[in-house]
């Protein structure tokens, strides 16, 4: 498969391979696990074509799967094409119990739509998180049991990233942005560190809440 990467390819390879012997993970092949499939529901996954995966890395087990990876779709318009990259996590795993949300970084179009009627769910007890994000989902009193206080505090500490999640799933990413190879370990930590929050979450839920 050719590079997304062209000459940055090789320095990218070894990032991903030493990020995969700091977090304990192995190199996998990306056509061997079917992930793009896998995750079409979810946003990110829907646009485009030529949907490409390189440098996976992951750990896996019979309870959770985790990956982290460089994904790219071309966007056509007719005339005009343009390639997008992205540096995602994907976390799946059977200890979490996630409402559908979309998260992403709040920009001037999306205060027109709360103009228009278009509402997010806003925490006022963290302004700072609602001013920056814009967060959705169907089932917002159940969305907003999972935004713990200490989801709330972290993200706001971190003001570019994206998370989508269903059920098992949940992935974080900046979109249309690969993470610098010096900063992988960091968004790691950051994206695992999310992970454990929900998953404590998940678990509350089901001893509150019967949920399973």
């Amino acid at each position: 498969m050719r590079s997304l990467f062209g000459p940055n390819r090789k320095n990218r390879e070894e990032a991903f391979s030493n990020l995969a012997y700091e977090l304990e993970f192995q190199r996998i092949d990306p056509t061997s696990i079917g992930l793009i499939a896998q995750l079409q529901q979810l946003e990110l996954f829907k646009a485009g074509a030529n949907k490409k995966i390189e440098n996976l890395v992951g750990f896996q087990n019979y309870i959770s799967d985790k990956y982290i990876f460089d994904y790219s779709y071309l966007i056509s318009t007719g005339k005009t094409s343009h390639t997008f990259h992205q540096t995602v996590l994907f976390i799946d795993c059977r200890e979490l119990s996630l409402p559908d949300f979309f998260l992403k970084p709040e920009n001037f179009f999306d205060t027109l739509k709360e103009w228009f009627g278009y509402k997010d769910i806003d925490f006022l007890s963290h302004p700072d998180f609602s001013d920056d994000y814009r967060l959705t989902g169907e089932y917002e009193s159940v969305i907003r049991y999972y935004f713990s206080q200490e989801i709330l505090e972290l993200l706001t500490q971190y003001k570019s990233f994206w998370m989508e999640a269903s059920n098992y799933y949940l992935i974080i990413y900046r979109d249309k942005q690969l993470i610098d190879p010096l900063q992988l370990k960091a968004f790691a930590q950051f994206g695992l560190m999310i992970y454990e929050l929900l998953k404590v979450r998940s678990h509350k839920s089901k001893h509150e809440f019967g949920v399973e």
